[in-house]
């Protein structure tokens, strides 16, 4: 993770936009009026980067690098929207809805609960290529649709339980189950790898994985709630 960190600290540009772009965008798109307007502000925040040389002020030893990111979002947001503000008291600018914004800076608590959930969805969406990607290397794509099916659905909001996959995959139970229990192990090693990529440090990598597998298991709880299981 040494190695990782010297990046970001040097701005290696093309690995932080590959890195941190989705969590930044989807962050900003449940913050701002617009989808183009999200993707806008987000290109905006990254060559700020550039121009500032921020990234080179990313210290591992002051806390996680997504607090930092957040931060740099976060203060992003309250310059635009004063700026945004300014410019309508003064009769300038776009006639843009504040209302729709709201104010980032009385919002602190809800806007960082807000932004893990994208950086922890993010980090989802970056284990699962790679476990689905491996998947199809090893001619068993099933065993990732077991465990995908199972714990994230199939994008129609419908609950998947054992039985119904095994229906569907026309797979023995037994077999479900066991693609279910190491898809599981094999999710927790990804993202711990994909958490080191940017973590300073062992001990910030535990505190990471301990609340993306807290994230992880509440949203799989709350899907189950709703469906039940079988």
């Amino acid at each position: 993770s040494a190695t990782r960190w010297s990046r970001i600290q040097a701005g290696a540009f093309d690995y932080i936009v590959r890195r941190f772009w989705k969590p930044i965008r989807r962050f900003f798109a449940n913050r701002l009026p617009s989808l183009d307007e999200a993707e806008d502000a987000t290109q905006e925040l990254f060559l700020a980067f550039l121009a500032r040389e921020a990234l080179g002020r990313a210290d591992p030893e002051k806390g996680p690098f997504r607090r930092y990111l957040f931060q740099c979002a976060r203060n992003f947001l309250i310059d635009r929207h004063r700026a945004q503000v300014a410019a309508k008291r003064g009769g300038g600018g776009r006639d843009v809805p504040l209302e729709a914004v709201g104010d980032p800076a009385a919002e602190n608590v809800d806007l960082a609960a807000a932004f893990d959930q994208e950086w922890f969805r993010s980090l989802f969406d970056q284990a699962l290529a790679v476990m689905k990607a491996d998947a199809e290397k090893r001619g068993k794509p099933e065993s990732y649709r077991a465990f995908h099916l199972y714990y994230f659905g199939d994008g129609s909001g419908e609950d998947w339980p054992q039985k119904r996959i095994a229906s569907e995959l026309r797979l023995p139970l037994t077999q479900i189950y066991n693609y279910i229990q190491r898809g599981r192990t094999r999710f927790g090693q990804e993202l711990r790898a994909v958490i080191a990529e940017y973590a300073g440090s062992e001990q910030e990598i535990e505190t990471d994985f301990a609340s993306v597998a807290g994230f992880f298991e509440s949203s799989a709880s709350r899907r189950k709630s709703r469906g039940g299981e079988a």
